[in-house]
């Protein structure tokens, strides 16, 4: 049999390789003929995603009977300083086994996987799935209303709920809890931050500046808390721009995507990075603690017990500790030079430093 190498970009794709991928057995896919042509478009230009994703646009067949076909394919980061540190996190095979283990057997709306590879010589990774175009992209700039607000804190709480103290969670060895990813982000976090401190000067509130100078050293602290019973599984990077919203009726209205971050850890962590970016200050400040009470209350309607709201309260005071690690080590080799991604920078500096005062976070470790 033929061995293929994955493609490491869109532009090392080929018509062989993709009719390998999409006409196997074990493809999510059912080809009636061979995909003989495709084009593809980069998709998140100027988005800051640390991701090359791409919309494939192929034809199936020849002459009347040809059809078009089109899927978004994920591939690593073309920029190198991004792709090394996701090398270094295992991202990119995280994310494989999270669609090729869980994607398709949770209720948690996910798009369908087509193809999966991953490559532990080369750190290539590749996944292809279900083009969601016909539903409206979240934007983590634009910001959600209080409906969308509400449905992903919905489709969240059912979710975690059923992985809630999961002692099968064990049987997948690649995913980790918060705590196994702390040396990592210990070991990224003064060089990204420093960085990320240059690429946003003018932008990074002087209370944020003060504060993230001395966070590294609590690392070890904030993960092995938020590792600690009771823990579910976990998105990790739970934001608008990475859900597609349907109309509220239909059977998906909500899907989820870009699981490479996902970890066993206390499920409140999504929801402060979902009301961090979803919300504008005011808003957060305003309705947090509503969004906190339906959370809590989803999850005791699902039959979760021995997890008070003020636990989960404390929770989320230390979900916002994790979430500016995470953003200062994944946010520190970004390119933030386009307009919309120094919105978007600007907008999360200037929340995450608003949300870390509000709920007193450094009472926590200081």
């Amino acid at each position: 049999m033929k061995h293929y190498e994955l493609p490491s970009n869109a532009g090392e794709v080929t018509i062989e390789w993709l009719n390998h991928a999409l006409r196997s057995d074990s493809s999510g896919l059912v080809l009636d003929s061979n995909i003989t042509s495709f084009s593809f478009d980069v998709l998140g230009e100027g988005k800051g995603f640390m991701n090359q994703v791409v919309r494939l646009k192929l034809q199936i067949g020849q002459g009347a009977s040809s059809s078009d076909l089109t899927v978004v394919a994920k591939f690593p980061s073309q920029d190198p300083e991004i792709q090394a540190l996701n090398d270094r996190a295992g991202e990119g095979q995280r994310e494989n086994m999270f669609y090729q283990d869980i994607g398709g057997n949770t209720d948690m709306p996910t798009p369908t996987l087509y193809f999966s590879g991953f490559d532990a010589a080369t750190g290539n990774s590749i996944l292809i799935i279900e083009d969601l175009a016909q539903a409206r992209p979240g934007d983590s700039v634009a910001g959600c209303s209080l409906d969308d607000v509400d449905l992903a804190i919905r489709c969240l709480a059912d979710f975690q709920a059923k992985w809630w103290n999961d002692s099968g969670v064990a049987q997948y060895a690649w995913l980790p809890q918060k705590n196994e990813d702390a040396s990592f982000y210990a070991r990224e976090y003064d060089r990204s931050w420093n960085i990320l401190m240059n690429k946003s000067q003018g932008m990074m509130p002087d209370r944020l500046w003060v504060f993230g100078q001395n966070l590294g050293r609590y690392i070890g602290t904030v993960r092995r808390y938020l590792s600690g019973s009771p823990t579910t599984l976990v998105h990790g990077d739970y934001r608008p721009d990475n859900c597609f919203f349907g109309n509220h009726q239909d059977q998906r209205p909500l899907t989820i995507f870009d699981w490479e971050y996902c970890t066993e850890g206390r499920g409140v962590y999504d929801v402060a990075t979902f009301l961090c970016e979803a919300l504008t200050t005011k808003e957060r400040a305003e309705y947090e603690i509503d969004f906190l009470v339906l959370y809590h209350s989803l999850l005791v309607d699902k039959g979760i017990t021995g997890y008070s709201f003020d636990q989960c309260l404390i929770d989320y005071r230390w979900a916002y500790l994790d979430l500016t690690v995470f953003w200062a080590v994944t946010g520190g080799p970004c390119d933030w030079t386009s307009s919309r991604a120094k919105q978007y920078l600007d907008n999360t500096l200037e929340r995450i430093d608003a949300a870390l005062y509000d709920n007193e976070c450094a009472k926590l470790i200081l």
